[in-house]
């Protein structure tokens, strides 16, 4: 919230994300769920959940946004529709990779990303219903550095 004063303590898991004028875009969830390895009994895993439901940029900033982790990742983008479980009811953009190569989701989806590998900015193009984003990483905290 803009009225909560972070302390250094609450930025820790949040790695680079916090720093640099980085900020939620018009594509980034609400409302989510962040856990971390401190919250998980010292675990060294964090994920986070949330439900999308605005088209738009996930993550404003300087540069393009790609970033790197130490550690592998996965990004899964699931549908809302129980009744049919290959709808994802949106569509969404991924560059990966240094070259910015862009991939675009447009049904449920599983996107595993290794330890080094560039990958960002997501924009949402289009949502016609809500989706479930859930993203795991095999850290305690979500280290990261924006490499451009």
């Amino acid at each position: 919230s803009p009225d909560h004063e972070w302390t250094a303590e609450d930025k820790t898991p949040y790695g680079e994300m916090v720093m640099g004028g980085r900020k939620p875009g018009p594509g980034m969830t609400e409302n989510a769920v962040w856990m971390f390895g401190k919250d998980l009994e010292g675990m060294d895993v964090n994920f986070c959940w949330g439900i999308q439901t605005q088209p738009g940029l996930w993550l404003r900033g300087p540069g393009r946004g790609a970033h790197v982790h130490p550690v592998d990742e996965v990004l899964l983008f699931a549908g809302t529709e129980p009744s049919d479980i290959d709808y994802l009811g949106a569509e969404i953009q991924i560059d990966m990779g240094p070259e910015h190569e862009r991939h675009i989701i447009d049904r449920p989806t599983a996107v595993v990303v290794p330890a080094g590998l560039a990958h960002n900015p997501i924009v949402t193009r289009w949502v016609d219903r809500p989706f479930g984003f859930l993203l795991m990483s095999l850290g305690a905290n979500h280290e990261t550095t924006y490499i451009d």
